[in-house]
């Protein structure tokens, strides 16, 4: 059996595609929407992952747009609350605490110095959320790029 490919094809192919990327034809706002694209999946993930007690984590998500540094495109998941990074990796009770002080949470003033140690344990939910999207990466991207090429080739 023989195949033949016609390159007279790929070329009028390649030119549409130059023609659509510049002459560079690096893609990267293709690859940008990709990223931003995976960046709003891992979001929303998060988001969902992320306990609730006053709400003030969950809404306090936060995406920015994708940046390009040498051949590397990333988008950066941010959550500004001084006590993200507790919930996110977990962190220990404080054992000292000050004798008389009051504590609003509990409507208390502290009787004993100290807490017996407790952890509390990561709830992990950016990071189980980032290796999610990792596997979900090469679905996400075709999806995008066969949504770009029917845009060039209607």
């Amino acid at each position: 059996m023989r195949l033949r490919i016609n390159f007279g094809a790929l070329k009028k192919i390649k030119n549409k595609i130059k023609g659509e990327f510049g002459d560079h034809a690096d893609a990267s706002d293709l690859v940008d929407d990709i990223v931003r694209a995976a960046g709003q999946r891992c979001l929303s993930k998060t988001i969902k992952r992320t306990p609730v007690d006053t709400g003030q984590l969950r809404k306090n998500w936060e995406m920015h747009e994708p940046v390009k540094r040498g051949f590397n495109h990333t988008v950066d998941i941010e959550n500004p609350v001084e006590y993200a990074t507790c919930v996110e990796f977990g962190h220990r009770i404080r054992h000292r605490q000050t004798v008389g002080r009051y504590v609003p949470q509990i409507g208390k003033r502290l009787v004993r110095p100290y807490v017996e140690g407790k952890y509390i344990k990561p709830v992990y939910m950016a990071m189980k959320s980032v290796e999610e999207i990792k596997e979900e990466l090469p679905d996400i991207a075709e999806e995008r790029m066969i949504k770009k090429f029917l845009e060039i080739f209607p």
